[in-house]
């Protein structure tokens, strides 16, 4: 993924961060925040699972 990806998909995540403020993070911070999204996600979807069954 490209820089401009990452952040791109941070903000369809999380729509109230500032573009401005991931601009100053580096790659890594931006993949870390990356993961945190996707495991969130999934616990969601796990969680929504078990209320199903």
């Amino acid at each position: 993924m490209t820089r401009k990806e990452k952040i791109k998909a941070i903000l369809n995540a999380e729509p109230d961060r500032s573009e401005e403020l991931l601009n100053t993070l580096s790659d890594v911070a931006l993949d870390q925040m990356i993961f945190i999204n996707q495991m969130m996600i999934a616990r969601e979807l796990n969680e929504a699972c078990f209320e199903l069954a």
